[in-house]
């Protein structure tokens, strides 16, 4: 069994898919988004005031997603300031 990772850009940049061929399948689908894409994500939140729902309707992502970004930028800091 052979695994083969092709990315493709999706959203100008902002994120990709990683699709993960075995045996002609496709085993796993998974957007990987760049740390500057969370970054805005959560500021919409803390800074704008707006609900992780509302933020995560409008960019097509997970609201726990996005509470899972805000706690790691809140625990290494990227948020000070």
């Amino acid at each position: 069994m052979t695994n083969l990772e092709l990315p493709t850009k999706v959203d100008s940049g902002a994120a990709h898919v990683r699709l993960v061929w075995q045996e002609n399948q496709i085993m796993e689908k998974r957007r990987i988004y760049s740390r500057e894409f969370k970054l805005a994500a959560v500021r919409k939140v803390v800074e704008h005031g707006l609900s992780f729902t509302a933020v995560a309707n409008d960019l097509d992502v997970g609201a726990n997603l996005i509470r899972k970004w805000k706690k790691s930028f809140e625990a290494d800091g990227s948020l000070e300031g």
